[in-house]
């Protein structure tokens, strides 16, 4: 006989603790936070958030900081023991990282990561390299993610980017313009950050191992491969031949690669059309450019694709002994742009080319995690923000042509179909493309 439900013994019920999630969190141990991350950055002062709090994925807490600065936190810690050693040669750069007068952010390779360099890691042991690895500001993991792509000024600067303009010994509140002291300084070489699923690289290689680990002075973050800054533009494009080889070739034609000396270059934008690029406007009239009697067409042609003294990158303006522009997410401060008050800014940026009387304008646009920067109201980049150290270059997939108004920036002239077709813009846009006899294209070739 079965017994009764009566005579059956009852356990006692217990709440069971909530299980632990088998994702890994993305948070470093210590930080309170949530491992998630915001699809865009807070607003602006004054901003309200929506009904039910803040964005899905916002931090719910800050993270709590350290008591130590990150000299400290980096010279004590065992993961980083190599990388402590080098900077112990600079005391400039401890310096830095001891002072708490402003936050900083540092990308510290960890003794893994060095030891695995071998001979050349005393290459690494340069004060240059090691700047370039400390970031102006404190960046935390979430807003390295906040939008696909974009650039952060470092510790190190570059006298080929040019020199901008800084108050020193003067208060906004004091009215006397007089006590206005302005000095040059060089402009910081940037790293370039780019949001890959739920990493961040860094100038397209290094990747962040481990992140927000907080000091009294700034951010942590280790990575796993070193940082090393970016050449100047002619062995930039000297180093991709499967990409800019004819563009390089035609610098190399119309002499125009002594305006790449970075000992006379302060700072500048180059855009590269591709091989394809030009092989896109056919054999003719790629015969006729590289031709003799097409040198004078083609230097133009190459004048319209070059920003002396203006250094645009996709989020910030460095311009040669004037004030750095910085773009935010709302809008842009600057003097000679249109900002355009809409749910998504457009930002545009008119700047002057090497060749006279010619102009380019530059649309950036953003929607939450998403770029783009459009040439001439049209044109989209192949690939932006590829760091120079005397500027910046961004790939086309087309080759630019002057807009037909001279002094005036309306808009490129758009690609003819034919070979004829293209040769004809060519001639109607640039002076030097038109030939001096009356001859046509088939005699000259």
């Amino acid at each position: 006989m079965q017994p009764s439900m009566a005579a059956r013994p009852t356990r006692p019920r217990t709440t069971s603790a909530p299980r632990e999630s088998s994702k890994p969190s993305r948070t470093s141990p210590g930080d309170p936070r949530e491992s998630c991350d915001p699809p865009y950055p807070p607003g602006p002062p004054g901003h309200q958030d929506p009904p039910g709090g803040s964005p899905p994925g916002e931090p719910c807490h800050p993270p709590t900081p350290s008591n130590k600065t990150i000299w400290q936190m980096i010279s004590q810690s065992p993961q980083t023991a190599r990388l402590a050693d080098l900077l112990r040669k600079h005391s400039d750069i401890v310096n830095l990282l001891s002072s708490t007068s402003a936050n900083y952010t540092i990308f510290a390779p960890t003794n893994h990561t060095l030891y695995s360099l071998g001979s050349s890691l005393e290459l690494l042991s340069t004060e240059n390299i090691l700047s370039y690895h400390v970031v102006l500001g404190q960046h935390p993991f979430y807003k390295l993610r906040a939008v696909e792509h974009q650039t952060l000024a470092t510790g190190l600067n570059e006298s080929a980017l040019g020199k901008r303009k800084s108050l020193n010994g003067y208060k906004k509140k004091d009215k006397d313009k007089d006590k206005k002291k302005k000095k040059h300084t060089e402009y910081p070489q940037r790293v370039r950050v780019d949001a890959v699923r739920q990493s961040v690289l860094l100038n397209g290689a290094s990747k962040v191992v481990k992140e927000n680990i907080m000091a009294k002075n700034g951010i942590i973050h280790y990575i796993d491969l070193p940082l090393t800054p970016p050449p100047n533009t002619s062995a930039l494009l000297r180093s991709l031949p499967e990409e800019s080889s004819t563009f390089t070739l035609a610098l190399s034609r119309t002499h125009l690669e002594s305006h790449f000396d970075t000992s006379s270059r302060h700072g500048g934008t180059t855009f590269v059309p591709t091989n394809d690029a030009f092989r896109i406007m056919g054999p003719v009239v790629n015969a006729y450019l590289f031709s003799p009697q097409g040198e004078e067409c083609l230097r133009s042609l190459l004048r319209y694709h070059i920003l002396p003294g203006k250094t645009v990158y996709w989020d910030v303006v460095y311009r040669d002994q004037e004030d750095m522009d910085a773009f935010s997410e709302f809008g842009l401060y600057e003097k000679d742009t249109k900002w355009r008050p809409r749910r998504y800014p457009v930002v545009r940026v008119d700047a002057q080319t090497l060749l006279e009387g010619q102009g380019i304008n530059l649309h950036m646009m953003r929607r939450e995690m998403v770029y783009k920067m459009r040439v001439n109201g049209f044109w989209e980049p192949r690939v932006v923000d590829v760091l120079a150290g005397d500027g910046v270059i961004h790939v086309l997939d087309r080759v630019l042509f002057p807009p037909k108004v001279a002094g005036k920036v309306k808009g490129g002239a758009a690609m003819a179909v034919d070979e004829v077709g293209v040769m004809g813009t060519l001639r109607d846009l640039l002076e030097d493309c038109r030939p001096k006899k009356e001859l046509s294209l088939r005699m000259e070739l």
